[in-house]
């Protein structure tokens, strides 16, 4: 049942945001530090994360309305 849900949720997500890896939907080499520095540096995460992150809690409260 619980994988059933994981993928329920990641197809979701990946329905409304086109990918469900950080590197994908950043644009951002996670394994890149000086990479990583320079995208936290500059503030991509502060702009780009927070819409990712309601979107996944949006579908679990649709997956879960009680």
């Amino acid at each position: 049942m619980t994988h059933d849900l994981s993928a329920q949720l990641m197809k979701k997500f990946r329905a409304e945001f086109g990918h469900i890896r950080c590197d994908d939907l950043t644009g951002i080499d996670m394994s890149n530090k000086d990479a990583f520095t320079k995208a936290y540096d500059s503030g991509v995460f502060r702009e780009t994360c927070p819409k990712f992150v309601a979107g996944a809690v949006r579908i679990v409260l649709e997956m879960f309305p009680d």
